[in-house]
Formats: C-alpha cells, structure tokens, sequence
C-alpha cells in the first residue's frame, strides 16, 4: 500500500446519491482509512453543533465519541451526515497513534472542506479528501 502523502490516516467525505429532496435523508458519509504500515489505535468525539435560536445564537452539540483500532489498509465509517445538518458546524477532532509506539496526533476535522478527489478502492467509492488542521 502506498503511504498518503497526507498522514498515515485519511478522512474522506463520500456524497450520497439522493433521489429526490429529502431534507433528512442521508446526505453524505465519511470514513477513515489507515494508509500506514502499522495499526492505529483511533479516538474520535464530535465537534458538530447547530444554532437552534437564530436570535439568541443558542447551539446545540454533538459529543459522540468512539474507539477502535484500524489495520493497514483498513476503511471504517465514523459518520453519516443528514442534510439539514450541514446548517451548522459539522465536524469531528481525530486522535490517533500507531500501536507500536510513537507520539499521538490529534486533529479536527471541519467535514464540509475538501482538498482533492479519492477513490476507496475497496468499497468502490469515490470521494473527498477532509484535510485535518
């Protein structure tokens, strides 16, 4: 496998294919994929809110959180996002360490920027890098 020039993880946003207008349907999904040698141990919580008072500016949030490990290669979804949710900030801070030691990475990810087109070949999907920061 050849490694991103990127990072040893990869978060790509993947459009669903809508069939009509649906403001709660599926609108897009992300993933994650390890293009390291190694496995990675990922930690994820979400940094998404929405404004639900447009003239107090009161928000809400979304504080999920998960862990699992990835193998070389490995793609593993970790959201899928409705289309009224793009109203707000929708977005996700990304641990993640390699198992066989080395300093851990934290980076937020804002899921409405892309930076180039992906393909994930295993599942024959082809979508948008989300450059952390």
């Amino acid at each position: 496998m050849a490694k991103s020039a990127i990072g040893p993880l990869l978060v790509i946003r993947v459009n669903a294919e809508q069939k009509g207008f649906d403001i709660d349907a599926i609108d897009a999904r992300i993933y994650c994929i390890n293009t390291s040698d190694g496995e990675l141990a990922i930690g994820i919580s979400g940094e998404s809110f929405m404004t639900v008072d447009e003239e107090s500016g009161e928000t809400a949030d979304d504080a999920a959180t998960e862990r699992f490990f990835l193998k070389p290669g490995e793609v593993h979804l970790i959201a899928e996002i409705a289309g009224w949710e793009w109203d707000g900030h929708v977005g996700m801070k990304i641990t993640y360490a390699p198992l066989s030691g080395g300093k851990s990475i934290s980076r937020s990810y804002d899921f409405k920027s892309g930076n180039s087109n992906y393909k994930i070949e295993s599942l024959n999907l082809q979508g948008r890098v989300v450059p952390g920061r």
